[in-house]
């Protein structure tokens, strides 16, 4: 996302001379502040990266809103390209819920490799 700085604004200069580029410090900070809330467990990951998407769909809003004073690339690039980000964001988040679920319980009868490794393995199983 550090790539992404400079797109609201065109001048290549220090983000916090600025402050429409601040804002993708605002989505990092939404980021690490939901990784804290959500102590690493898939579901509240999952949580944090949704938030996060949002956050990284806001920025070209809230910039529009306020009135930045150029867009890099034109308005319809720059909110394409915030949208293909928070895309990546909430594909990451659907795969910590898929990750989160439950598993079913394994298929009695079936050998896992933890068994095979075992040193009491006995095949063919009596």
């Amino acid at each position: 996302m550090a790539g992404a700085v400079g797109l609201v604004q065109a001048k290549w200069d220090a983000a916090w001379r600025r402050p429409a580029n601040m804002m993708y410090f605002g989505v990092l900070l939404v980021g690490f502040i939901g990784v804290i809330i959500a102590r690493l467990e898939p579901q509240g990951m999952s949580g944090a990266l949704f938030a996060t998407a949002f956050a990284m769909a806001l920025v070209p809003v809230i910039a529009l809103v306020i009135g930045a004073p150029a867009f890099a690339n034109g308005v319809v690039a720059v909110f394409a390209l915030h949208a293909f980000f928070a895309m990546l964001f909430v594909g990451s988040a659907l795969l910590f819920r898929k990750a989160g679920r439950k598993q079913p319980p394994a298929v009695a009868g079936l050998v896992g490799w933890t068994e095979i490794l075992s040193p009491h393995f006995i095949w063919p199983p009596r």
